[in-house]
């Protein structure tokens, strides 16, 4: 009866041939960091975003509960 496991042996490794290798271009270059006025308008965006969201979803919630409450 052959036992399953293995007896440590491993396949020899072929060698890499130029054709397996894949050229995928240049790596990415790093972005640049953003600008103050990009930080400065992201900010007043999300604050906006969360002034005018924030009630909207109380309120649109407050309406659900009331229309399935009936």
């Amino acid at each position: 009866m052959k036992s399953s496991v293995s007896s440590g042996k491993t396949k020899a490794r072929r060698p890499v041939r130029d054709t397996d290798i894949i050229d995928i271009g240049p790596a990415p270059r790093r972005s640049s960091p953003l600008h103050f006025g990009q930080m400065v308008g992201l900010f007043a965006i999300s604050t906006g975003s969360l002034i005018v969201g924030v009630p909207a979803l109380i309120l649109v919630l407050l309406v659900l509960y009331q229309v399935l409450a009936g």
